[in-house]
């Protein structure tokens, strides 16, 4: 890279997270002039962390053949940043036929 004088130059560098922080993370950059360290700049970022848990309810405890019985799943997300693109999966027991599904 060739940077006149007085000029700025550029360099875009991405980075993807691969694992999970609790607290903030930092990133150092050098420019070394002939292996010497001529300069340094820090920038330091949170790591936000999604933690999403499941609650499952129903509203009946005790039943009868032919009853209805309806289970709510409850998904609260309990991170600090939104969480999307997850699958939440139920599978009945063989005692129980699928009558109907909601999403809200």
């Amino acid at each position: 890279m060739t940077i006149p004088g007085g000029a700025a130059g550029y360099m875009l560098l991405t980075g993807q997270i691969t694992a999970e922080y609790t607290t903030s993370t930092t990133n150092l950059a050098c420019i070394y002039l002939e292996d010497q360290k001529v300069e340094c700049d820090e920038v330091t970022y949170k790591l936000e962390n999604p933690k999403l848990v499941i609650e499952k309810t129903v509203n009946k405890t005790e039943v009868n053949i032919g009853d209805e019985v309806t289970f709510t799943l409850k998904i609260t997300n309990q991170g600090d940043m939104p969480m999307s693109g997850f699958t939440v999966t139920d599978t009945l027991p063989s005692e129980l036929s699928f009558v109907l599904n909601s999403e809200g």
